[in-house]
């Protein structure tokens, strides 16, 4: 700029980046259902984060919390506070902030902050975290049986009954 007396002064802004792609991302989880019950079988939850911008990127933040959306309190928490870089897998064995092993219906909830201004959330679908066995039952009624065909006591009847917090996957 300059005035009618001559006397000039320049100024320049720091570089300014234009960046208008959307930021997208998801987050899944590897297992419907997993028991971190130290067996050796399904102890882990791998959580796999996906986004096509990591440049720019604030902040992120992964929460588990239980699925009833009554309760969003957080069981376990990643972040670039705690771990640094975005990390794109997550493994998650069942224990919240205090070590404690939990069970019940969960997801996993994703935010993303970049420098431009976009924050987006993503959450997976809900997962079991399940440490009890299933409970089996057998009844035979009557006790004992003689198939004769005297018409007393011929047939055995046997009730079978399972109970599990995750579907059965076979018997």
């Amino acid at each position: 700029a300059q005035d009618e007396a001559g006397n000039s002064v320049v100024k320049k802004t720091a570089p300014i980046t234009i960046d208008s792609r959307k930021a997208k991302a998801y987050v899944t989880a590897a297992l419907p259902a997993f028991s971190p019950n130290n067996d050796g079988i399904k102890d882990i939850q791998t959580i796999h984060i996906h986004t096509n911008i990591t440049e720019g990127l604030t902040a992120w933040k992964l929460t588990i919390v239980p699925a009833d959306a009554a309760d969003t309190s957080p069981v376990k928490t990643w972040s670039n506070e705690k771990n640094g870089a975005l990390m794109t897998t997550i493994q998650w064995d069942g224990t919240t902030e205090q070590g404690e092993v939990v069970a019940g219906s969960f997801v996993a909830k994703l935010v993303l902050q970049h420098t431009k201004g976009d924050a987006i959330t993503a959450v997976t679908a809900p997962f079991i975290s399940s440490v009890t066995a299933p409970a089996l039952s057998v009844n035979i009624t009557p006790q004992y049986f003689s198939p004769d065909n005297d018409g007393n006591k011929d047939e055995l009847r046997i009730n079978l009954s399972a109970q599990s917090d995750t579907k059965l996957r076979e018997w």
